[in-house]
This record gives C-alpha cells, sequence and structure tokens, in this order.
C-alpha cells in the first residue's frame, strides 16, 4: 500500500494508493479503540480528505469490512463519512 500525506496548515490530508490484500486500522465513530481493518478485496484507489477543506473523497473497489466482529463485503463508498473520518484519524501517526 502506498501513502502519501499533504498538510494543509494544521490538516492533513492523506491519499492510500491500495490493491487486493492491503488492509488499514479502523476505528469506528465512537471512539472505541479496535483492531477491526478494512481489507481490500478487488484493486481500487482510497482517496481520505478531511470535509473542512471541502474535498470529496474517491473511493473504488470493494472491501471486507469487520465491524464488531461482523464481516460485511461493501462497496468502499458505502462506508460513512463517519467512519472514512475515524479510519483517517486511526491512520496518521
Amino acid at each position: 500500500m502506498k501513502r502519501s500525506v499533504t498538510e494543509h496548515g494544521s490538516i492533513l490530508v492523506t491519499r492510500y494508493d491500495m490493491k487486493e490484500g492491503d488492509s488499514v486500522p479502523l476505528h469506528d465513530h465512537r471512539e472505541r479503540p479496535g483492531s477491526e481493518h478494512i481489507t481490500i478485496v478487488a484493486s481500487g484507489t482510497v482517496v481520505i480528505s478531511f470535509p473542512e477543506l471541502g474535498q470529496d473523497y474517491v473511493v473504488t473497489g470493494e472491501a471486507l469490512f469487520d465491524y464488531e466482529g461482523k464481516q460485511q463485503k461493501h462497496s468502499i463508498r458505502a462506508i460513512t463519512d463517519a467512519v472514512l473520518f475515524n479510519v483517517m484519524k486511526g491512520l496518521i501517526t
């Protein structure tokens, strides 16, 4: 997985170029730490940006979404803005 980060003031925007088999940590919207992952099961590019920048994220492909012990296959686009926001926060170190 290729990751690039650009800085806009105090806001970080991260772009993830993901391929099949890549996975990223997931933190849900209740800020409960967990070991859940989103795993890409089809080639795709994920661009996640903070809404304060007025930019939309671009998502393609499908993900295996493990949430509270339940695995579901989703279009990545079906994952909510709130979860995407927390995915990004969880990945920025």
